[in-house]
């Protein structure tokens, strides 16, 4: 999904990197990352596949909103060469974009772009901990896989009652 959110941007670049910072207990990932990367953004769609995909997806939103086995012959062999993940992916970037994100999938932009030596990717494995930034992450302190979150109160607490705000006079 984040390669699909930025296909566009990449698009309009002139020249871009994509950069992937893995820690190193996760070096091995790279290639599946790569390989997304490859599948995603450097294979585009068939012309006749990216035709069909909009009424495909209408059906299956309207028959209960999951990707499946299609039953037209040309969209089962795409399935198989390209994935069935490619195909979920753009199914959940259609239901908010529509057909505009089918069209672009079938651009050989950013793949000329790679050709060209416009566009690439690097991967590095981060050397350090950097444990500094967990507390980034958007997690409630001491929170644990499968514990509840605290809810988050915006404003005083609804049993006591609302303050009043007296005015004083300016010293001035």
């Amino acid at each position: 999904m984040f390669l699909l959110r930025h296909a566009e941007l990449l698009r309009r670049l002139h020249t871009w990197t994509v950069r992937l910072l893995v820690p190193r207990r996760f070096a091995k990932a790279a290639a599946l990352y790569q390989a997304a990367l490859r599948d995603e953004l450097w294979t585009p769609l068939e012309p006749h596949i990216a035709d069909q995909l909009p009424a495909y997806f209408r059906e299956r939103q309207r028959t209960g909103g999951h990707i499946s086995d299609p039953s037209d012959e040309d969209l089962v062999k795409a399935f198989r060469r390209y994935g069935t993940a490619r195909f979920a992916s753009l199914y959940r970037a259609w239901r908010r974009v529509d057909d505009p994100i089918v069209w672009a999938a079938q651009s050989t932009t950013l793949r000329d772009d790679r050709a060209r030596g416009w566009g690439g990717w690097e991967s590095r494995t981060l050397t350090g901990q950097y444990l500094q930034l967990t507390g980034r992450i958007g997690r409630d302190d001491g929170a644990r896989r499968g514990a509840k979150r605290k809810s988050r109160q915006l404003g005083p607490p609804l049993s006591s009652p609302p303050r009043l705000m007296i005015s004083r006079p300016h010293p001035w």
